[in-house]
């Protein structure tokens, strides 16, 4: 029944770096996750800093011209954006509460 668990921990414990050539720089998946994950972090700020702004300039635009209908839809696009901005802040004090729990640095590794 639980067997699933066994091969898990088996697999998280192969040396990709031996499997496969190019992940050699990488010797764990921990280590990949340490270059990983503050690059997703950045990845994902910029990709909503460009949405908040251009649905902030889009919604200025349709509420200058008066169109409601239009205005309440942009205002709702600016809302996700914003709680989209949340989420990542969010995600990201929550990685540096676990990085002081654990005492690892998942953010900046030493590698």
């Amino acid at each position: 029944m639980f067997t699933w668990i066994v091969g898990t921990a088996q697999a998280a414990a192969i040396d990709i770096g031996q499997e496969y050539g190019p992940a050699q720089s990488f010797p764990t998946l921990g280590t990949l996750m340490n270059v990983i994950l503050p690059n997703i972090l950045t990845l994902a700020g910029i990709v909503v800093l460009v949405f908040v702004v251009a649905s902030g300039l889009i919604f200025m635009n349709h509420a200058g011209k008066g169109e409601s209908d239009k205005t309440a839809k942009d205002k709702q696009a600016f809302t996700a954006a914003v709680i989209g901005l949340m989420i990542i802040f969010g995600a990201y004090f929550l990685i540096q509460i676990v990085e002081t729990l654990l005492g690892y640095k998942f953010l900046s590794p030493t590698i």
